[in-house]
């Protein structure tokens, strides 16, 4: 039996770009690519990248023709049916942004490689195990202090994470959030159709409405 892969050793742009054609997805929207297309373009780097990605055990032979292989089809098949992505900011990292694709209980998260800025890293998980590595991963806030009555946030706002929740393929910005801290209490700023607003952001708050987002309700 073929278990679904939850990682991928990571593919450089040409590949993942074959492995996107491959899959169905004929239009990408997301994480930055760089300008590497030779594979869909050239004999020799197609050839070549079919049998990189054959040696990395990522696609198989099947009657003469190579197919993505079984472990890893979830992940291509989860990329190619999302309609809505979820791109991920944290003040931690400066330019980083995580791409989180969403269909079916099921979350492809794309990420620029860390070696050479040509490469992509792929990793599977389903929604509850999603939102359990953001919490660890310090994209969402702890257990937030909650105002007394009348007590209101003061402070410089610093922020924790912004999340855009965007429509595929074509990127038109759906709604964004962004946590924040602000003196002893997380805020959350929600923005649609130009208009915002602000709270404190309760325990559960975040986890709540990225779940929502990710389960493709408006």
């Amino acid at each position: 039996m073929d278990y679904p892969a939850r990682e991928i050793t990571i593919l450089n742009n040409d590949e993942f770009l074959l492995l996107l054609a491959a899959s169905g997805l004929e239009r990408w929207y997301g994480v930055e690519l760089s300008e590497q297309r030779a594979a869909l373009t050239d004999a020799r780097a197609f050839n070549a990248a079919l049998a990189t990605l054959y040696q990395k055990g990522v696609i198989e032979w099947s009657e003469d023709k190579a197919e993505i292989a079984m472990a890893y089809r979830d992940m291509f098949r989860t990329l190619r049916d999302a309609t809505r992505c979820i791109l991920i900011k944290t003040a931690s990292r400066p330019g980083y942004i995580k791409g989180s694709y969403c269909s079916g209980g099921m979350v492809t998260n794309v990420e620029g490689g860390a070696t050479t800025g040509s490469e992509v890293e792929l990793s599977l998980q389903r929604m509850d195990e999603w939102i359990g590595e953001l919490k660890l991963s310090g994209y969402l806030p702890g257990t937030a202090d909650m105002p007394e009555d009348g007590e209101e946030p003061i402070g410089a706002e610093d922020n924790i994470s912004e999340f855009e929740l965007r429509s595929l393929p074509d990127g038109e910005l759906i709604r964004s959030l962004r946590i924040y801290d602000q003196g002893l209490f997380t805020m959350k700023e929600i923005s649609e159709a130009g208009y915002s607003t602000k709270d404190i952001c309760a325990p559960g708050d975040a986890e709540n409405i990225l779940s929502e987002w990710c389960g493709g309700e408006s």
